[in-house]
Order: structure tokens, then C-alpha cells, then sequence
């Protein structure tokens, strides 16, 4: 029922299905007492994909963030200098992220609160690269202390380190599930699923356009202006 109900989705997936079987009727001998084990590899392999493909998902939104987030940090000099720290950029960093709230205060808040949401989604993937070395210490405390919660005294430079090793994770992310569909790619008759199992990465972190002119906090209208 399973497989009938994603052929109506992906037409593709008929295809495939159908070279699968007649690969296996003309090329493979399994015995009675091998066909379930073959069955569970099968399944497992199913499954490690479809997981990966749904973590792949989630970390394309999570790049786009990470750059809103240096975005708003990299425009925050213009408000106060590299030295400022999170409860000074707090207020741009939200509005730049979308974060509403009712104040400046409850904004701030909110902003914190998100921030602390996404370095905790990461933090899994870095703990598995610093295992293969790919993430260095600094990197790892610094997404460590954001998962933590303690984000207020973080400064510029904290911030934009933040938001650089949270785009490395998600994109480790994406390059695992992408290994996981090259193994795809070597079963025979697999080749129309590919499209189905497709992610598009987004592109690297482009800066933003400087502005002219300092901009300060309103209390009246709880933005910076």
C-alpha cells in the first residue's frame, strides 16, 4: 500500500520499482531463508535515506538563517561597533530574523530564545564533526554556549562566529544525506528515484551592502531607526 501510494505521487518511482524486480528476478538467486534479511537491508537503506532527506530539509532553512543572523550582526557595526554585545544588537538581529514581540524588551527575549532554538538543533552535527576533526574548539564552544542559553554577552565577533559554524553543520548535514544518495545511485534501475531524493543547496554567505549613517535605538517605537 505504501509503495502504491508514493507511485501516485512519483510517477518516477513506478519505473524504478519495476527495473528493481526484474533485476532481482533475472540476476539474483535468494533462497527462501535469505529474503527476509534481504528485505530488512533494504528497508534499512529506505529509511537511512528518508531520514537524511528530512534532516537535509530542515538544515536549508537553517543556512538562510545562519546568513540573516551575520547579516544582522554585520549591520549591527553600524549601530555600535564590534565590541557591542548581544543585548545591544539583540534588537537588530530580531527584526532582521523576523522575531516580533510586543516591546524592544520582549523582542530582545524572543531573539534570544530563537537563537538558543537553532544553536540546540545544531549541536548534535557538531559534536559529530569534531569527532572527524572538522570543526575546531572555539566553534564548538561557541554553539555549545548558544545552546546553553548564554547568548546576552556574546559579542559581534561571538555572534558572527556563531552564525559561520552554524552554517558548517547544516551544510555537513546536507553533505551526508548527498553520500547517502550517491550509494543510492549505485543500486541498478534506482537512477529514476534521484530527482525525488534532491536537495538544492543554498549558495555561500554573501555581505550585505553597507548604508550610510548611524542608527540608534527608539524606545517609543522599540526599533532601531
Amino acid at each position: 500500500m505504501q509503495e502504491y501510494l508514493y507511485a501516485q505521487q512519483n510517477p518516477g518511482f513506478s519505473q524504478w520499482d519495476e527495473s528493481r524486480r526484474r533485476a532481482g528476478a533475472s540476476n539474483v538467486n535468494v533462497t527462501s531463508g535469505e529474503k527476509p534479511l534481504v528485505n530488512a537491508v533494504a528497508q534499512g537503506l529506505g529509511k537511512q535515506i528518508d531520514d537524511s532527506l528530512a534532516v537535509a530539509k530542515s538544515a536549508v532553512p537553517s543556512i538562510n538563517t545562519a546568513h540573516t543572523l551575520r547579516a544582522a550582526v554585520d549591520s549591527g557595526k553600524l549601530v555600535s561597533g564590534p565590541g557591542a554585545s548581544f543585548r545591544v544588537l539583540g534588537l537588530q538581529v530580531g527584526q532582521m530574523l523576523g522575531v516580533g514581540g510586543k516591546d524592544g524588551a520582549e523582542i530582545l527575549a524572543n531573539t534570544r530564545t530563537a537563537i538558543q532554538a537553532m544553536a540546540q538543533a545544531e549541536l548534535d552535527a557538531a559534536q559529530q564533526m569534531r569527532g572527524q576533526g572538522q570543526i575546531t574548539e572555539s566553534e564548538r564552544s561557541i554553539i555549545r554556549r548558544a545552546a546553553a542559553g548564554d547568548i546576552n554577552d556574546m559579542t559581534a565577533p561571538e555572534l558572527r562566529l556563531l552564525s559561520g559554524v552554524m552554517e558548517k553543520t547544516a551544510r555537513f548535514k546536507i553533505g551526508q544525506h548527498q553520500r547517502n544518495v550517491q550509494g543510492l545511485s549505485k543500486i541498478p534501475g534506482a537512477a529514476a528515484l534521484m530527482p525525488f531524493y534532491q536537495i538544492e543547496e543554498p549558495a555561500p554567505y554573501a555581505p550585505p551592502t553597507p548604508t550610510q549613517g548611524t542608527r540608534k535605538y527608539n524606545p517609543a517605537t522599540g526599533r532601531i531607526e
